[in-house]
């Protein structure tokens, strides 16, 4: 079975549990990095939301080829600041207009500079507990996170420089004047893809490595802040 026809089928099997869905979407991994991706993760918006265990016995049956994950949201109910940015970050609509996805983004509050640099300094903080770490477990955890922050950081003050609330990667890379779009290129390839999701970051000279980042991608926050102030 192609991609295409599971996800069609994926979406008929969540209708057939919930008529009140109004929109379906994918998002994540399986968006900006499908050739890497193990699951799917989707969020569905509905009228009246049903049981939770339906909707995940609907997308995880026996004809599907890949293991799903599902955020259900109320039509109209307020959404976590955070998680809806990730959702923008890189999304796919499979059912619906997307309008309602899309008119979330509207509420979101404006991004600021000193948001971008709180999520340096919690990339700092989960470096340092990364230090600390006895459980390599654990230790992976920090590390990843601490460079995911970074990117995280970078892609805040490029929201902030284009005056935009909407976070989708490919919208904000696009509108970025060439100098700041190849860097902001080496942090979705580097500190998202390789580092955060692959966990294929440096395992000797960490320290140095994630020092250098910091410093490039705090430069970069920088840079973006004094030409605002030049429009």
């Amino acid at each position: 079975m192609d991609s295409e026809s599971s996800l069609n089928m994926l979406c008929k099997q969540l209708l057939e549990y919930d008529p009140d869905i109004v929109e379906i979407a994918r998002f994540g991994s399986s968006v900006y990095a499908p050739e890497h991706s193990r699951d799917l993760d989707l969020v569905v918006i509905t009228k009246e939301p049903k049981e939770y265990i339906g909707y995940m016995e609907a997308a995880n049956s026996e004809g599907l080829p890949f293991d799903v994950d599902i955020a259900v949201i109320r039509l109209g109910d307020n959404v976590r600041e955070s998680f809806l940015r990730n959702i923008l970050g890189a999304f796919e609509v499979l059912y619906g207009s997307g309008e309602h996805l899309l008119g979330m983004a509207g509420k979101l509050d404006d991004p600021t500079y000193a948001e971008a640099r709180s999520y340096l300094k919690g990339g700092r903080e989960d470096m340092e507990l990364a230090s600390k770490a006895s459980d390599e477990i654990d230790r992976d955890r920090r590390v990843r996170s601490a460079f995911e922050n970074l990117f995280h950081a970078a892609r805040i003050a490029s929201m902030v420089y284009l005056s935009t609330q909407l976070s989708r990667w490919g919208n904000i890379r696009r509108r970025l004047p060439p100098v700041f779009r190849e860097r902001f290129d080496q942090y979705i390839t580097t500190l998202h893809i390789h580092y955060f999701y692959e966990g294929n970051y440096p395992r000797t000279g960490l320290e140095d490595e994630f020092s250098k980042w910091v410093q490039d991608v705090e430069d970069y926050i920088s840079e973006l802040e004094r030409e605002s102030a030049k429009k």
